[in-house]
């Protein structure tokens, strides 16, 4: 993590008939603590800044902040925690109450809250397909190029090394510059941690996936400079299986972004995950990924009855054997007949 991090966590979006107050505990500890901040946010992406606290209480205390925040119209609550110039700080929430008025959630618990004041089945996120008009359902399902935030992609803290965001306009300390923009703005990438000691491994996963199409893949860039002894991998982990490595590439490929590209499948239920591995301590490694997309991976959509679009079959419907004259046959390009 680096200095200005930050880490976020809202309500859904929310209405009262009458005006509202917001109760919350908040501790924070450490000489390096950042800050922390509480904001109401509206449909129009405004925002109206409940409470900040920019410095440490310096005590081991849990204190008691409360805000007036009016009539809820179609309105979330943010609360947004900074890192600050090194990692002696924590900052932590608990017992938050909305109190004085009826508070109502636009969306259930069963249901995902879009970015949008809408709500969809809590199964439809990252089912590579967009239903919310906004699209957030899909944000962080980890198509990324890292500009804004490392959509969705998790640290897998069972491996002793991690994958960081990292800035980079120009070639820096064995990096070059990031492949979305090529050097002509400052970008971001995911670096692997190198300072470390050697078969030291770095894993980052996605979200579940509950199912895919046949022609999904994943395609990605990748950097592995001055890299002899390293190696990277693209995993798939199934419900109740161990990993499969279905992609791997070692050594060094040079200063410059390589693609890649690999087949994912038709599969249900499962997360990609990309494995960086660093082998001898003092051969200098530089391992990184932008511009990571899933392509093609939307699995057909399930059809109530009567329903078909004779893609992968003819579901259900069967050819009348006794009292037509001919058959319907399921058929792919032009037909039989002149002209047609």
């Amino acid at each position: 993590r680096r200095m200005g991090d930050t880490a976020a966590i809202e309500t859904t979006w929310m209405n009262s008939p009458g005006p509202c107050t917001l109760n919350f505990w908040y501790h924070m500890e450490g000489q390096d603590i950042g800050s922390l901040s509480v904001d109401l946010i509206g449909t129009d992406g405004s925002s109206q800044q409940l409470f900040t606290q920019t410095t440490a209480k310096n005590t081991d205390e849990w204190h008691l902040a409360s805000s007036f925040i009016g009539k809820l119209n179609n309105q979330r609550i943010k609360y947004t925690g900074v890192r600050g110039k090194n990692y002696e700080g924590d900052i932590a929430l608990d017992d938050i109450n909305i109190v004085g008025c009826d508070v109502s959630a636009l969306c259930s618990g069963s249901e995902f809250s879009c970015g949008v004041p809408e709500c969809v089945e809590a199964s439809k996120e990252c089912n590579f397909r967009p239903d919310c008009s906004d699209g957030s359902d899909e944000k962080f399902c980890g198509t990324c190029t890292f500009e804004d935030s490392i959509c969705g992609w998790i640290p897998d803290d069972q491996y002793q090394l991690t994958w960081n965001r990292q800035a980079g306009t120009t070639y820096t300390y064995g990096f070059g510059p990031d492949h979305t923009n090529g050097g002509t703005k400052p970008g971001w990438f995911m670096a692997m941690d190198m300072w470390k000691g050697d078969d030291l491994e770095a894993r980052m996963v996605t979200k579940k996936f509950l199912k895919s199409g046949v022609s999904c893949t994943l395609d990605f860039w990748y950097w592995m400079a001055f890299s002899s002894g390293g190696r990277l991998a693209v995993e798939v982990e199934e419900d109740g299986k161990a990993p499969v490595e279905l992609w791997s590439v070692d050594g060094d490929h040079g200063t410059k972004w390589n693609h890649g590209q690999v087949k994912i499948g038709a599969l249900v239920n499962f997360k990609v995950a990309f494995k960086g591995v660093k082998n001898y301590q003092w051969n200098w490694k530089y391992t990184g990924l932008d511009d990571i997309s899933f392509i093609n991976c939307q699995a057909p959509q399930d059809l109530g009855p009567g329903e078909c679009h004779f893609e992968s079959g003819m579901c259900g419907y069967r050819d009348e054997q006794v009292y037509d004259d001919f058959d319907w046959v399921r058929h792919k390009g032009s037909a039989w007949s002149w002209g047609t």
